[in-house]
C-alpha cells in the first residue's frame, strides 16, 4: 500500500459508512506499515505502540500518521472510538 493522507482517508470513510470495522482496522495496520517501510517516517517506540494495541482485545486497528491511532469497537460493534495521541 502506498500511503498518501486523501487516500487513506477515503478509504477509511468509505469502509465506515459500510460499517466494516474489521476493514477499517486492516487499513490503518496496512497504512503504518507503509508509513513504516516506503515512507521511513517511523520509528521503533510507534512501532511497538502498534504491536501492542494490535493485541488487545476490542482494537481494530491502529496507526502512526502525524499521531498515534487506534480504533476500538465494542462487539457488536455500533459504538466506535478513535483515539487519538497527539504526539
Amino acid at each position: 500500500m502506498t500511503n498518501t493522507a486523501a487516500s487513506f482517508e477515503h478509504r477509511a470513510a468509505d469502509l465506515l459508512d459500510k460499517r466494516d470495522y474489521d476493514g477499517v482496522g486492516k487499513l490503518m495496520y496496512d497504512s503504518h506499515e507503509s508509513l513504516q517501510h516506503d515512507f521511513l517516517v517511523s520509528c521503533k517506540e510507534l512501532d511497538l505502540l502498534v504491536d501492542i494495541v494490535r493485541k488487545v482485545p476490542g482494537v481494530f486497528g491502529s496507526r502512526f500518521g502525524g499521531a498515534f491511532r487506534w480504533l476500538l469497537c465494542a462487539r457488536p460493534a455500533e459504538h466506535c472510538i478513535v483515539c487519538v495521541w497527539p504526539g
